[in-house]
């Protein structure tokens, strides 16, 4: 999932559940929980502002070629 996000360079999260549904239309088996694991617990996923200034986007917290 963070490798997903890293390839598209973030997915929009305005909505959280709009950056699952996000992820999962390009990740097998994930779930809307595996998401906010993701960004809650594991913290893989931080959600802040990038590119446009009025629109969160979920990034990876760390370079998947690390």
């Amino acid at each position: 999932m963070t490798r997903v996000a890293w390839d598209v360079c973030g997915v929009q999260a305005q909505v959280s559940s709009g950056a699952a549904l996000s992820l999962w239309a390009r990740v097998n088996d994930i779930t809307i929980q595996d998401v906010e694991d993701a960004l809650w617990k594991q913290r893989t996923l931080i959600k802040t502002w990038a590119m446009r200034g009025h629109s969160t986007y979920s990034h990876p917290t760390a370079s998947p070629h690390t």
